[in-house]
């Protein structure tokens, strides 16, 4: 069980499990978006398609003051948008906010069996693409795992950690 639940400053505060796992040939996303709150993750998001391919994670904590009062996305938990079925590929994970943490014991994963996928954690590469937000700060905490491993055959995917100020 667990769900979401809406508490003060935090806007979203997933504890338990949300799927997204298509059922057609359409993909699996999950989006959890906050404007002037925090967006928090210790249960699991897992997004994947009818095929098995890694779907979509976006987890974006935005507001309109951040350089008095930042949105945090954070995870302690799982984000899992990776493809394990044989042949399959892994998806996109964007974890981005005005400050963006994750913590100790938190996962994020993209691998994919012929591919891995792509993990935005702060922002884009090199903080340059227009359409991914940019954190002023990112912590990654020691024991913190991001994978994109190619986990049969093929390349392995891309990970970017940004932050414009920390």
């Amino acid at each position: 069980a667990g769900g979401l639940t809406v508490t003060g400053t935090t806007a979203i505060n997933n504890t338990g499990t949300v799927r997204a796992t298509g059922i057609e040939n359409k993909g699996g996303h999950i989006w959890l978006t906050a404007s002037n709150g925090d967006v928090g993750n210790s249960g699991s998001l897992v997004a994947r398609d009818s095929q098995g391919n890694g779907g979509t994670v976006q987890v974006t904590a935005h507001s309109d003051n951040a350089a008095t009062t930042p949105a945090t996305t954070y995870n302690s938990g799982l984000i899992d948008a990776s493809g394990t079925t044989a042949g399959a590929k892994g998806g996109t994970v964007e974890a981005t906010g005005d400050q963006v943490d994750l913590l100790a014991g938190s996962t994020v994963d993209v691998s994919g069996d012929t591919g891995g996928g792509t993990a935005l954690i702060g922002g884009g590469p090199l903080g340059q693409s227009a359409d991914v937000l940019n954190a002023r700060k990112t912590t990654v905490e020691e024991g913190a795992t991001i994978k994109a491993d190619s986990i049969g055959s093929g390349n392995g995917g891309n990970v970017t950690v940004w932050s414009d100020d920390t």
